[in-house]
């Protein structure tokens, strides 16, 4: 109930996305999508007829910030990407056709990297994962194109990316614009994809943009909620769904030899949260209260996501190799409760001793709506999933996944995953002022 009183929320009360640009369709395709609980992905056509609501006490947020703050704080996070082995009838209907991989079975052989490294175009190169991505690929030899909204942005990481890496106008929400985009490329072949939460039809206009113009294999940021099967993907839970449709709308067009979605777990730039409350902490004996500080993850850095990804972009695949993976789970190397994390990053913050505390109760709800931007049902539905981390009751993590997700990062990189404590230590000035 609580999920589809979210969805329904989320659907009727969003209209406002980045830039200012006004999309009501999105809001009743999104809301009525989710509550419904369909698994059909809307033709352009069926978009436009459908007829939004409105909510006025979400009128304030937009879109995507709504989402964003969902996606990176609701069970293991934004930036993932898998998809599964679906069939997209003319009716709009997906039906599995064969079997979806779990995880990689065999370590990254450098030898597929091709003698002349391929052109690649990544999109969203601003973000931790999507700059990672970039660096990685170039690094490997690709001649690497930055597909962005706005090419005067900077890229906020030390030094910036290569100076020769070139920054190319492109909207994902524009097919046009995408087309444009590839053809000032000169020929690119694979791209780097994150999830457009704006997007009407589940990115298919994007994807099919991308084909016609010349691209034949995509690297996809999915989520480790992602299930199994994407089909599986409950409409409740909105953000591993969201990603799974996008899931099956690559598998339709590109043809399971043609992508490969990267499921990462909890990112670590996720304890940002904590920013503001470590910085009024007292030196020696502090207090931080935060909710659940037991709610356990696996706390993985983007820079690892993005490695993995820029070696999947210039590798792509090999004939021998077809059968394999089309998705790659991934997560931090050490399970690790907030409290402990918390604690951890207090020492090089120099805070020695901080307590972290659980907020009170009765507060847990108003402060998870205020620091996050989301509505009470959007609160109470993190608050669950948070609760059974807390009490190890949610199972996300546990069993023969989570320690392929773990051993994926060092078959891809040849490096062992990155720890909290090392990444704390690398990027402890993010949290202060």
């Amino acid at each position: 109930m609580m999920r589809n009183r979210l969805a329904a929320q989320l659907g009727s009360g969003v209209d406002r996305v980045r830039h200012g640009v006004r999309t009501p369709r999105l809001t009743a395709l999104v809301g009525n999508r989710l509550q419904a609980g369909r698994k059909q992905v809307p033709s352009p056509s069926q978009a436009k007829s459908l007829t939004p609501t409105r909510h006025a006490g979400l009128n304030s947020m937009s879109w995507q910030e709504h989402i964003t703050i969902l996606v990176q704080t609701y069970l293991p996070t934004t930036l993932r990407s898998v998809h599964d082995t679906y069939t997209h009838t003319h009716t709009h209907t997906h039906k599995i056709t064969s079997h979806h991989i779990l995880y990689s079975s065999k370590p990254f052989d450098k030898e597929r990297i091709k003698m002349s490294p391929p052109k690649v175009i990544v999109f969203g190169p601003t973000g931790g994962v999507g700059s990672a991505t970039a660096l990685e690929a170039h690094r490997l030899g690709a001649t690497v194109y930055l597909g962005m909204r706005d090419p005067s942005k900077p890229i906020p990481i030390p030094g910036g990316l290569p100076s020769s890496l070139k920054r190319i106008p492109a909207d994902l929400s524009g097919a046009a614009s995408l087309a444009r985009a590839v053809s000032e490329t000169d020929g690119a072949k694979a791209a780097f994809l994150y999830l457009n939460y704006t997007s009407p039809d589940h990115m298919r206009g994007s994807i099919s943009s991308l084909k016609s113009a010349g691209v034949e294999f995509i690297v996809f940021l999915s989520s480790f909620t992602v299930p199994e099967n994407p089909s599986d993907a409950a409409p409740g839970d909105f953000i591993a769904y969201l990603h799974a449709q996008v899931e099956l709308v690559l598998e339709d067009i590109m043809g399971r030899d043609g992508y490969v979605a990267v499921r990462p777990g909890y990112f670590n730039t996720n304890a940002l949260k904590w920013k503001s409350t470590l910085n009024t902490a007292g030196k020696e004996g502090g207090e931080i209260k935060i909710p659940f500080p037991d709610a356990e993850f696996d706390w993985i850095s983007p820079g690892d996501i993005g490695k993995v990804c820029g070696r999947l972009l210039v590798q792509q695949r090999t004939d021998s190799d077809r059968e394999k993976e089309t998705a790659v789970y991934l997560a931090g190397p050490k399970m690790l409760s907030q409290r402990s994390a918390a604690v951890e990053l207090g020492k090089h913050l120099g805070k020695e001793d901080l307590q972290v505390s659980p907020l009170e109760e009765e507060k847990l709800i108003p402060w998870m709506m205020e620091a996050f931007g989301i509505p009470e049902p959007g609160a109470q539905v993190l608050a669950d999933d948070w609760r059974k981390r807390s009490a190890k009751t949610d199972g996300k993590y546990q069993g023969k996944i989570h320690d392929q997700a773990v051993a994926n990062v060092q078959r891809y990189t040849g490096e062992k995953a990155t720890t909290w404590a090392e990444w704390v230590k690398e990027n402890y000035d993010l949290f202060q002022d």
